[in-house]
């Protein structure tokens, strides 16, 4: 039985070697390689870079929008992979900074949306694809600071012309989507 054992662990072993040495030939695997190189989806989001000034309107209540200017710079990051934003400006009455990715996942298919700032301490992650050619659609979920309740959010981006987009946003209160936010961003 030990014969048969070590006989086993030593065929094991030399077809592990010779899998293991046949995957590394030096040179990498095709899927690999599609999957980490920045495609059509991340020159799309080049496009977005620069600095730029931005008008936000925040609806808290329907009837009752408040402004807030500010101030945008976004730059590629990782060798072309993901878009990186800075906000700095107001926001109700108080200094506002926030840091965004935004990135397409060639894996997944999909892009993916993080965002951060100074009027919080959560990380928003959101998800989602083009819808047309100039329009991006992501959603997801975020704790709602005054219920402490999960709420379901939708964002989208479009790109107006080569210095102006837009970010749209959108919650969903009790079962209604309502728009709870607008940014217009122009290049500088």
């Amino acid at each position: 039985m030990r014969r048969k054992l070590l006989f086993f662990l030593a065929v094991s072993a030399v077809l592990t070697c010779q899998t293991l040495k046949a995957q590394n030939t030096g040179a990498p695997d095709q899927n690999w390689m599609a999957a980490i190189t920045p495609g059509p989806f991340h020159q799309k989001l080049a496009q977005l870079e620069g600095n730029f000034t931005s008008e936000t309107t925040v609806w808290m209540m329907p009837d009752n929008p408040m402004k807030a200017s500010g101030d945008c710079s976004n730059k590629m990051i990782m060798s072309g992979r993901y878009l990186e934003s800075k906000y700095n400006g107001n926001m109700m009455g108080m200094p506002f900074e926030g840091l965004g990715t935004l990135g397409y996942d060639n894996i997944s298919k999909s892009f993916v949306n993080t965002w951060i700032d100074n009027l919080g301490t959560g990380i928003m992650v959101l998800t989602g694809k083009m819808t047309s050619d100039d329009v991006l659609e992501l959603k997801g979920q975020i704790t709602d600071p005054m219920s402490g309740k999960l709420q379901s959010i939708r964002q989208t981006l479009k790109w107006v012309d080569a210095t102006h987009h837009i970010i749209e946003m959108f919650a969903d209160i009790n079962g209604k989507e309502m728009k709870t936010m607008e940014i217009k961003l122009t290049k500088k």
